[in-house]
Formats: C-alpha cells, structure tokens, sequence
C-alpha cells in the first residue's frame, strides 16, 4: 500500500509511452515554485501547441489542489 501511488504513477506513464509512438517523448512533471508550496502535477505533455496537465490517483478519494493550482497560473487552451 505504500508504493500504490508510485506504481500507478509509473504505470499511466508507460502506458502513454507506449501509444504515442513517439521515440522522443519523456515524461515531465510540474513543480510549484513558491516557498512553503508542495504543489506538485503528476504527469505535463505538450500535443501540439496545448499543455495537457494529468493528475493520477490511485484511490478513490483525493483532492486534485496540485492541479487547480497549475490551471490558475496556465489556464486551459481547450
């Protein structure tokens, strides 16, 4: 229970690594850069000229704060 987290974070990135058959794509996260902040966005991916924000949890509760927080300071283009 631990790892759960960690693994279904690496899983979702894999998976996406495998469909995009894409040789150059890495996956990025986003860190809030403000003292004090943990504010953290699992998975960031560019497709075409849209960033594309992916909050992953593995339960079925959580808040989704990290996210609101990115989308406050790069509102959405779609």
């Amino acid at each position: 229970m631990i790892y759960r987290d960690k693994i279904i974070q690496h899983l979702v990135s894999q998976e996406l690594i495998s469909i995009l058959y894409d040789p150059g794509f890495k996956p990025h996260l986003w860190v809030r850069e403000q003292k004090g902040s943990d504010a953290k966005v699992d998975l960031v991916m560019q497709h075409g000229r849209y960033i594309i924000p992916i909050e992953i949890k593995s339960g079925e509760k959580g808040t989704h704060w990290s996210l609101h927080q990115f989308l406050n300071i790069r509102p959405p283009d779609l």
